[in-house]
C-alpha cells in the first residue's frame, strides 16, 4: 500500500436527516451503495468492494484501507470492471454482512460532507467530513443535527457495522 494516500476524516452520528431537503441542496450528489468486505489482505488491511449507483450509472470500486489513527488511514482505491468485482466478491468475509446505504455528498463551507443513511436505520445516520489535516476546523452544517462526534469510536466504522450490525445506532 502506498503511504501517500491518506484519508483524514471526522465522523459524526447525526439525527436522521431530511433526505428530501438534502437532495435539493445545490451541488448534492446522491448514490446508492452496496458494500462488502473481503477477507483481510496480506498486510492485514481491510479490503472492500462497492457497487456505486449514481443516477443509474453503476461503478465498481475496490478499496484497501489501513488504520494509522482513528482520524487518519492509508487508503488505496480504484475503479474495477464488473468482471473483476464478480471475482473479488467471492472473497467476501463470511463474518461480515453486506452494508447498504444511500450517500448524500453535500458541499458546505469549503468542505464536502458525506451523509450515509443506512437501510433499516430510521432514527440516525452518519456524517463524515474529509479534511486536509487533523486540526482542520469543521463548521457544523445547517442540514445536520449532530448527536455526537464518533471519530474515536470504533463501532461506527463501516467495517464494524458490517461485522456487528447497526446496534450502535
Amino acid at each position: 500500500m502506498d503511504n501517500n494516500n491518506y484519508e483524514i476524516e471526522r465522523k459524526y452520528l447525526i439525527e436522521y436527516p431530511d433526505t428530501e431537503m438534502l437532495s435539493k441542496l445545490e451541488g448534492t450528489e446522491i448514490a446508492e451503495i452496496t458494500q462488502d468486505y473481503l477477507t483481510k489482505g496480506k498486510n492485514n488491511e481491510n479490503r472492500r468492494v462497492r457497487m456505486w449507483n449514481a443516477g443509474g450509472c453503476i461503478h465498481y470500486i475496490y478499496t484497501e484501507k489501513k488504520k494509522i489513527t482513528n482520524i487518519r488511514r492509508i487508503e488505496n482505491e480504484c475503479e474495477i470492471t464488473k468482471e473483476e468485482y464478480d471475482i473479488l466478491i467471492k472473497e467476501k468475509d463470511p463474518a461480515c454482512m453486506t452494508v447498504k446505504k444511500t450517500r448524500y455528498r453535500v458541499p458546505y463551507s469549503g468542505l464536502l460532507y458525506e451523509i450515509d443513511v443506512f437501510d433499516g436505520v430510521l432514527d440516525s445516520a452518519l456524517m463524515e467530513a474529509e479534511i486536509e489535516s487533523e486540526d482542520t476546523e469543521i463548521p457544523v452544517p445547517p442540514f445536520a443535527n449532530i448527536i455526537r462526534e464518533v471519530t474515536n469510536e470504533s463501532g461506527f466504522t463501516n467495517y464494524s457495522i458490517a461485522k456487528n450490525g447497526y446496534q450502535r445506532f
